[in-house]
This record gives C-alpha cells, sequence and structure tokens, in this order.
C-alpha cells in the first residue's frame, strides 16, 4: 500500500472541521465509565515513574482513566518486551523503538492506528501528518505507533565533552583533531593515574556508535551525506583505523577498562564523581556532572568539544532528531479500550492535555508570564539541590519525555541550566558540521524478514570480534577476515536493502 493516505487523510480532516474538538472530547470522557488501562515503559534511572504523580491524576480526572503503569528498569526492558511480543500478551499501551515494531508488525499484535487516529485522535493526527519524515516511521503504509513529537526542543547531539577547567588548569588547549584530543586524555591519565579519562555507556556498540562517523567511517549502517545512501561502515577497510585508534586508548588507560560493560548508573557516577573526564553522548548530562564536580571543585565544568577534525580532514557530527520518531507508543490489538485510548491521545496532543503532560497542573506547578507559560518559584526550588533537578521534577510531576507524553515540550529541562549552557547550545547550533540525521527507510515485509536474519548472523560475528580487537585478545591482522566472514553473512547485503527502500521512499 503506498502512502498516498498520508496527505488525503489530513485533507479529510480539515474539511471534516475537526469535529472532535478538544472540549467535546473531555465532556464525553467525563461522562464514560471508568476504565484501566495498562502502560509500560522502559524506565529511566534518572527519573523514575510514579503512578500517583499528577500528571496521571489529571488523566484520571479528565479522561476517567485510571492508568495501571509498569514501569521496567531500562537494563531489564528489552528481555521483557520480547517475551511479551512472543507471546503476544501486551499490555493496552506500550513505549517500543521502531525496530521493536519492524520485527513484530507482522504478527498482528499491534493496532493499525491509521483510521483510528485519523477519525477518533484528529488533534494527534494533525501533528502527525505535518512532519514529512512521519511516513518513514510506518509500515507498508501503516501507522503501528504514535512518534513522541516536539513541540519546543534546543538541538542537542551526541558530542564530545571535556572538563575545560582542567584543560586550564594544565595549559592544554582544547582539541581540534582526534589525535589532539587522544594526547589530551593521554595527558589527562598521566597527570591523574587514578582516572579513566574516556568512559561510556551501553558497551562497544554505544561508543563506536558515537564517535566512529565523526572519525570517518561509521559504524554498522549508517546515511553519509556526502555519498547520499547507506553505508554499512563496519567491514570497510578504514574501519581498521577505528578499532586502532580504541585499542590505543585501551592499552594505555585512556579508555575504561570496562567500556564494554559500564551501566548507564555506572557512567553516571564516574563522570559525577570526577573518575572520568571525557564522554561522547548527550551534551545535556555535562549539566549534572558539572553541578556534582562543583561541590568539590567550585570551577569545574565539562564542556563540548568543537566537531573536530578526522584523519580525512573532515569534521562532521551528527544532532539528535528534532523529534523522536524512531521511539513511540504501540496500542495492543487486543485491548478492550481502543476507543478510550485514541479519546485519550487526543486530549494529550491538544490544549489542556497538551499542557499539563509537560507542565503539570495550572495554579499548582505553573503560571503564565506575559503569555508564556512559566514554571512556578516554588516548584522550581522544591527540586534545586536534587542530583539532577529537572528529571527530578518531572519524574515527581510525571511530565515530558521521560513519563507520558505525546507532544514534548522540553523548555523545563532548561530551568536549571547555569549561564554556560546557553553557550553550549549555541556552539553546537552554530557550527555547520553539525548535520540532522536521517531516518531509516520503511521496509516492506520481505525485507523485514530478511533484515532480521542478517543483521543477527552480522551481529553475532562483529559483537564478539569488535571487542576483542579493542581489548587485544583479538590481534590487528585478522581485521580482514572477520569482516570479510561479516560480508559473507550479509552485511553488504543489508546495504543493498536500505539503500532499495530508501529509492522507493522517494518516489512515493
Amino acid at each position: 500500500m503506498r502512502i498516498s493516505w498520508f496527505a488525503a487523510g489530513l485533507a479529510l480532516l480539515l474539511v471534516s472541521g475537526m469535529a472532535w474538538s478538544a472540549g467535546e472530547e473531555e465532556e464525553g470522557a467525563a461522562g464514560a465509565e471508568r476504565v484501566t488501562i495498562t502502560y509500560m515503559r522502559s524506565e529511566h534511572p534518572s527519573s523514575p515513574i510514579d503512578p500517583e504523580a499528577p500528571v496521571y491524576q489529571a488523566i484520571r480526572e479528565h479522561n476517567n482513566i485510571d492508568l495501571k503503569i509498569e514501569a521496567i528498569p531500562g537494563g531489564d526492558f528489552n528481555a521483557k518486551v520480547q517475551l511479551l511480543l512472543g507471546t503476544a500478551q501486551l499490555p493496552d499501551i506500550m513505549r517500543l523503538t521502531q525496530r521493536q515494531v519492524n520485527d513484530f508488525a507482522d504478527a498482528g499484535v499491534f493496532l493499525p492506528l491509521n483510521d483510528p487516529v485519523q477519525t477518533q485522535a484528529p488533534a494527534l493526527w494533525a501533528k502527525i501528518a505535518a512532519i514529512s519524515d512521519a511516513k518513514k516511521t510506518f509500515v507498508d503504509g501503516t501507522m503501528y505507533y504514535v512518534p513522541q513529537l516536539n513541540s519546543f526542543k534546543l538541538l542537542n547531539g551526541p558530542v564530545p565533552n571535556i572538563r575545560r577547567d582542567l584543560l586550564n588548569d594544565l595549559g592544554l588547549e582544547m582539541p581540534d583533531n582526534f589525535e589532539e584530543l587522544f594526547e589530551v586524555l593521554a595527558t589527562f591519565k598521566r597527570e591523574f593515574p587514578d582516572s579513566q579519562p574516556w568512559t561510556n555507556r551501553s558497551g562497544t556498540r554505544n561508543l563506536l556508535n558515537r564517535s566512529a562517523f565523526p572519525m570517518g567511517i561509521g559504524w554498522s549502517i549508517h546515511w553519509v551525506p556526502s555519498e547520499d545512501r547507506w553505508v554499512y561502515g563496519t567491514v570497510k577497510p578504514e574501519f581498521r583505523s577505528v578499532l586502532e585508534y580504541f585499542r590505543r586508548a585501551y592499552e594505555e588507560g585512556v579508555l575504561d577498562p570496562d567500556f564494554a560493560i559500564n551501566s548507564s548508573s555506572q557512567w553516571h557516577e564516574k563522570l559525577g564523581s570526577g573518575k572520568s573526564l571525557f564522554y561522547y553522548d548527550n551534551m545535556t548530562f555535562a549539566l549534572n556532572y558539572t553541578l556534582s564536580l562543583r561541590q568539590v571543585k567550585p570551577d569545574a565544568v565539562f564542556w563540548p568539544v568543537p566537531v573536530m577534525e578526522n584523519q580525512y580532514g573532515e569534521r562532521r557530527n551528527y544532532f539528535y532528531s528534532k523529534h523522536w520518531l524512531t521511539s513511540g507508543f504501540i496500542v495492543s490489538a487486543a485491548s478492550e479500550h481502543h476507543d478510550r485510548i485514541m479519546s485519550l491521545f487526543n486530549w494529550m496532543a491538544d490544549g489542556d492535555g497538551e499542557i499539563i503532560t509537560n507542565w503539570g497542573n495550572e495554579g499548582e506547578h505553573w503560571h503564565r508570564v506575559d503569555g508564556e507559560i512559566e514554571a512556578l518559584p516554588s516548584v522550581l526550588d522544591t527540586y534545586r539541590d536534587a542530583s539532577d533537578p529537572q528529571r527530578a521534577m518531572r519524574a515527581a510531576l510525571g511530565t515530558g519525555l521521560l513519563q507520558f507524553a505525546l507532544i514534548v515540550d522540553q523548555k523545563p529541562i532548561y530551568y536549571y541550566d547555569p549561564p554556560e549552557v546557553s553557550d553550549w547550545y549555541a556552539q553546537i547550533n552554530s557550527d555547520p558540521n553539525m548535520i540532522l540525521p536521517v531516518l531509516p527507510p520503511p521496509f516492506n515485509e520481505e525485507e523485514r524478514e530478511r533484515l532480521k536474519r542478517l543483521i543477527t548472523d552480522v551481529d553475532n560475528i562483529l559483537n564478539p570480534a569488535l571487542d576483542g580487537f579493542i581489548i587485544g585478545t583479538l590481534p590487528m591482522e585478522d581485521f580482514d577476515s572477520v569482516m570479510q566472514q561479516a560480508i559473507e553473512a550479509g552485511a553488504l547485503e543489508i546495504e543493498e536493502i536500505y539503500n532499495a527502500a530508501e529509492a522507493r521512499t522517494r518516489q512515493s
């Protein structure tokens, strides 16, 4: 099925005159029977989910819905998801990644959302239809999940972040290329022998995912703007230099010896305590680490490193996407409450519902100043001393990205930023070498099934080998033979499937 209904659906919405207004929807919900709807998602360690938080109480009050929330710790979530999807025992609503949805799109466990969202949640549909890349989240023209969309967000990205105060203390310059970075971190190691200068979270996959593309050859399947196509970078000859870089970093103590096994909480602890001094990941975490370190060293500060030159003379780094299109909310096909869920989604995407799910209750958590929504000072003061103030505030209120919001207003996350944070955003947003990512194309059923097998086969070869090359249990002389095995297992076929699907999407 082609995606021609996408534009047609929006036209139908406009012609209908928005019959489902926010006020009419809420009136209907208020008179409806109270129901219990289960909602499951991965729980971020910095943003625990409290079912009695104000937002969830407001959902009950405005929609007559009791949310039964199942918050699964992030490290356990994927295994739980696989079990539930494999047995078709899904909660009513669940937040999943695009890959998880694609893997089970043909199993009949997800409610097709095209018609329900268009007809019963038009406020939500209008916002989805306004984003051209949203069609890339559909499977054979069918929407199986509602992506989280952004209403206000400063562009951020996985960028290199370094202890600038230590650069100043040691008379070092901000590194301008990856070799200079290595030398700076090696100096840190000599000056602070107990440190683990470069640390990361979530294993080798995350280490390479963040840094390989800026270093000149991306990891796994990734979009290369200069070539206007998808490339499986790991198996290219150039990737050897990336592994050699990290092997040298591991041998010289520059790279955290626990790089392959660090959990997110261990990663946070090392950076916030001063044990680690550099990371290549979400810039906003630098705020938490800076605030923690300043309790001991008042001038401590993590700072984003401007996009560095790689060995090919290039400078390139990705932003995060403007929206969270590669994850979102599915509805179980077996749920008994499809109509009520659509009513809830419509409320969450417009007017009071959108505001409440991002800010809490008017007068209690926020007020208007010159027509703009602002958090109450008393609310801000409540969480000011927390280790992660903005996430602590949003967890207590039940608001924002990591809780249950369809349309996300990121303004509340900036309240606790020290003055230099505005300079961080200004720096990366003015850098011409920061580029927006390209969303993977949608695949047909045959491609999805083939990709499942190919990705598994290739990962089974590469994942242990990449660790081995970095820690030294595999000699670098084995690089060509290992990559040839991965090619024979289908790495370049993955590349071909992605590019064929991308070309098809452009023609639709």
